[in-house]
């Protein structure tokens, strides 16, 4: 439902209802940002499921301190409880998650045939690239196309600049146009 335009004064109305124990005013901020922040932790996790699950955490955790929560910039508060608890589980799951990433591959590359759909392959190679950027970089990069927050909404969730997120953004795309012509290359050989 994020997709729909962006009200912030709307959602202050609904998260300072949400302080005051409204359910009703709850039901809606989860409506209308579940879906963006869904596909932002999946982006983190490479497990919907998981994802889904520690995003449902963080859904919870917010209603339990709803009452000490900020309601001015809301959607900042919950992509950074949802970014945190993401980081949290990885660090603290660190060997299953590693050893899923490797099963990941090795089935993956047993199943290779030259004959694979062009579509996937390319938003693979691309989904790799994506994955060689700094952390921090890929994140923000993502945060703005994908998940459509504004560069002031991420400095703020990241407390940083303006200006850095800026950079990170344009280091992203240079990092990435980089990459599509070795992708554009790898096709041409094949195709």
């Amino acid at each position: 439902m994020e997709g729909t335009p962006y009200k912030k004064e709307m959602v202050e109305r609904w998260a300072e209802k949400v302080r005051n124990s409204n359910q009703e005013a709850y039901k809606q901020l989860f409506e209308y940002f579940w879906e963006t922040m869904a596909t932002y932790a999946t982006s983190i996790m490479e497990d919907d499921e998981l994802a889904k699950d520690l995003l449902q955490d963080v859904w919870l955790d917010y209603w339990k301190r709803r009452k000490e929560v900020e309601t001015e910039n809301i959607k900042a508060y919950l992509y950074t409880a949802l970014r945190n608890r993401c980081y949290k589980y990885l660090r603290d799951n660190k060997l299953s998650f590693a050893q899923k990433e490797v099963l990941d591959k090795i089935e993956y590359e047993s199943n290779v045939d030259l004959e694979y759909d062009t579509v996937a392959r390319r938003m693979s190679l691309i989904a790799t690239s994506l994955e060689k950027l700094p952390k921090r970089c890929k994140e923000i990069f993502l945060l703005s196309r994908i998940n459509g927050l504004t560069n002031q909404e991420i400095a703020q969730t990241y407390m940083i600049t303006k200006k850095t997120v800026e950079n990170q953004i344009s280091l992203a795309q240079k990092k990435l146009r980089q990459d599509m012509k070795h992708i554009t290359a790898l096709f041409s050989i094949f195709y």
